[in-house]
């Protein structure tokens, strides 16, 4: 696994039904868009979860999201609980969670 350090802070957490206004597609990660709430926080969301995908428009969330990306260092081991359109939502060790690029992880087994 390599490391991977958290991009961006504080992070954006939506409610299914919540407004956001889009931004561009991430260059990386092209089923990913940047988003604002309506106090002008802003946060990668999935292009899957969102009512609309047009640049400069609003759109609703369709599902509860939480955008925060988890710091995590070469070696350490993490529980993988959902995989999203190139990224994985992880839980370290000590609890913290958040999403790591899936081709930063590789699979284990601890036995």
């Amino acid at each position: 696994m390599q490391s991977w350090t958290q991009s961006y802070t504080p992070a954006l957490s939506m409610r299914a039904g919540e407004t956001v206004t889009l931004g561009a597609k991430d260059a990386d990660w092209p089923e990913w868009i940047w988003c604002r709430n309506s106090e002008g926080l802003g946060g990668w969301l999935p292009a899957s979860s969102l009512s609309s995908q047009t640049e400069g428009e609003a759109a609703k969330l369709l599902t509860d999201f939480d955008t925060i990306e988890l710091t995590v260092k070469e070696g350490e081991e993490l529980e993988g609980v959902e995989e999203r359109d190139g990224w994985i939502w992880c839980q370290s060790h000590i609890g913290m969670k958040g999403w790591v690029p899936l081709d930063h992880v590789e699979p284990f087994d601890p036995s």
